[in-house]
């Protein structure tokens, strides 16, 4: 299981020089590169694909070596506040990201506006927040350009 964009990295080990390498998943074109290996985070969509590295030598041979992958979303874990609850303003938010996946950055966002922003996988933060109800979603933004979020309503008293 890999998260998107999924890490590949690849050397070659020919005597000859190679011209290209490939990246297939499901037959089609990813990515590609004139040289002799792949170092690049590469975009792939959710779900089960076969993921396929493909070179080609200055003799002209190919060299191939494929596998199963599972390209999983971005769970973002709110762990406080809980959904639904009556809270005391500042209000303790907590949230995160498998630390195996791609993201980067984390915002909390506290009826559609920008209250926090943490460059980490996980961020621990107190925010003041008058009284009645509000809606606090955490987004996680990952290298490749997606985003993920959870979304939790809550009553500040």
């Amino acid at each position: 299981n890999v998260y998107s964009p999924v890490a590949v990295s690849v050397t070659t080990q020919n005597p000859h020089t190679f011209e290209d390498v490939q990246v297939l998943l499901d037959e089609q074109v990813r990515y590609e590169i004139t040289g002799t290996g792949v170092n690049a985070a590469v975009p792939m969509p959710l779900g089960k694909h076969f993921m396929t590295v493909r070179g080609r030598d200055s003799a002209g041979a190919i060299y191939t070596s494929g596998f199963t992958i599972n390209v999983l979303p971005v769970k973002v874990s709110v762990s406080a506040p809980t959904p639904s609850s009556t809270v005391g303003s500042p209000v303790h938010v907590h949230a995160s990201v498998p630390n195996e996946s791609t993201v980067f950055t984390i915002q909390v966002y506290v009826d559609n506006t920008l209250k926090y922003q943490k460059n980490s996988k996980t961020i621990d933060t107190f925010l003041s927040m008058g009284p009645g109800k509000h809606f606090i979603v955490a987004q996680a933004w990952d290298n490749g350009g997606g985003v993920w979020k959870t979304g939790v309503n809550v009553e500040v008293k």
